[in-house]
């Protein structure tokens, strides 16, 4: 179907895998304009570039994206599995204990980390994945594992408050950050689960809590505000605002402004959690002075690309009186990407050491004997049970998910095993 659009558009056939020839389409005939070259000085027709266009309207973008999904889909997830399986249609992937550096097990033959989550699972392809006649598919997934450590390791009030009275920790952010009632995110989040119709308000506090998820993440993993910018659309939405109160603004103004509402929104997340920004500032301080961090389970990864205080500060100084925000030599860089996997490292590389301690209790549990327990993929424990324990084997997989063996974790994980026919009905 995007082919024969695209043919039409052109006026001609037109291979989509050809980089060429959607330039002679973007450029030429849509006369796009070239925003970005590639290395060689091409104008680019690569993803970003394409939702970008996209974002303005322009269908053919969208279509070439579409395309390009529903061809990995295809070629990862359906033609990649069905090469993979035995002769009884099972798979026998492997994983890897020794590749990831926060210490996360990788899969591999096939890749299951690579697989899209229950809720971006446009395509079912967890359906796919049957238990066998007499056994249901059960899914041990950690509610928002590194949302939960992020609150142990900090020590954040709010955040242990929201988690011990069971609330939805993104949206018990977002009512913080935004002084908007709780309950009226969490409704505006059942309306769009349910298909209900939504108003102007629910989707400003659904917003709000994109926002706020978005944010909390971006900040585990290290990103700044122009990645933040990016992520959260707010280049549009500096646009929409401005078109909306009248005001004439130029493409570079609304990135600039994009910038500025992503440092404002971080900082209303900092103001409300303030125990998140000292929780990052102090591992970057420990981080530089020792070069390494600790995950909870003791592993420790070196990082000594950090640089020490002082000498980050020599360089912000000498950059300062050159008139530059930062210093972007090849040293500053490194210590930068350092100062961004000390964070990432305690965050993630805990949830590894929670959820293999949980693996190993399951593994060595005598009351879920003839239980298989299958793959594992994220914070996510998949098996296949016998029909006759399946109640009580649930029962069992909470008990030893939630009590993994790790001590010291001051806040309750929570893990919700679900069951079905297939990995999709199991969520």
């Amino acid at each position: 179907t995007a082919e024969r659009t695209l043919n039409k558009v052109s006026g001609k056939i037109i291979n989509i895998k050809s980089a060429p020839q959607l330039r002679d389409l973007f450029y030429g005939k849509l006369r796009m304009k070239v925003t970005k070259k590639t290395p060689k000085g091409a104008p680019s027709t690569d993803a970003e570039t394409l939702e970008k266009w996209a974002e303005k309207g322009v269908k053919e973008a969208r279509l070439v994206l579409r395309h390009r999904k529903v061809q990995k889909i295809e070629s990862t997830y359906v033609s990649g599995i069905l090469k993979a399986l035995d002769k009884n249609n099972r798979l026998h992937g492997s994983l890897n204990q020794h590749v990831t550096k926060t210490g996360r097990l990788s899969s591999s033959e096939p890749n299951m980390q690579n697989f899209p989550r229950a809720s971006s699972d446009e395509f079912k392809i967890r359906k796919a994945f049957i238990a066998r006649p007499g056994y249901k598919f059960v899914s041990g997934d950690y509610s928002q594992l590194e949302m939960y450590l992020m609150a142990h390791w900090s020590g954040d009030p709010s955040m242990k408050k929201a988690i011990l009275s069971g609330r939805d920790i993104h949206a018990s952010n977002a009512a913080m950050i935004w002084s908007v009632p709780y309950k009226d995110v969490v409704a505006a989040v059942k309306r769009k689960d349910s298909g209900q119709p939504l108003s102007d308000y629910d989707r400003l506090l659904l917003g709000y809590r994109q926002y706020a998820k978005t944010i909390c993440f971006g900040l585990l993993y290290g990103k700044g505000p122009v990645k933040l910018a990016n992520e959260l659309e707010l280049e549009a939405k500096v646009l929409t605002d401005a078109k909306a109160s009248g005001k004439k603004i130029t493409k570079k103004n609304a990135f600039f402004g994009s910038i500025r509402l992503a440092k404002e929104l971080t900082r209303k997340f900092f103001d409300g959690i303030p125990k998140a920004e000292e929780f990052i500032l102090k591992t970057h301080e420990r981080a530089a002075e020792t070069k390494y961090v600790e995950t909870i389970a003791g592993r420790r990864r070196w990082l000594r690309s950090i640089l020490d205080v002082e000498e980050q500060d020599s360089h912000q100084y000498d950059a300062h009186m050159k008139g530059n925000n930062a210093c972007h030599c090849s040293a500053c860089r490194d210590c930068r990407e350092g100062l961004r996997q000390a964070v990432n490292t305690i965050i993630q590389g805990s949830a590894a050491d929670v959820v293999q301690e949980a693996m190993i209790r399951l593994h060595e549990d005598e009351d879920l004997i003839g239980c298989n327990m299958l793959f594992q993929v994220h914070d996510e424990v998949n098996f296949e049970v016998p029909d006759e324990i399946l109640i009580d084997a649930c029962k069992k997989i909470k008990w030893d998910m939630e009590n993994c063996g790790i001590t010291g974790i001051n806040v309750p994980l929570l893990v919700e095993p679900g069951y079905g026919n297939s990995w999709v009905d199991a969520h």
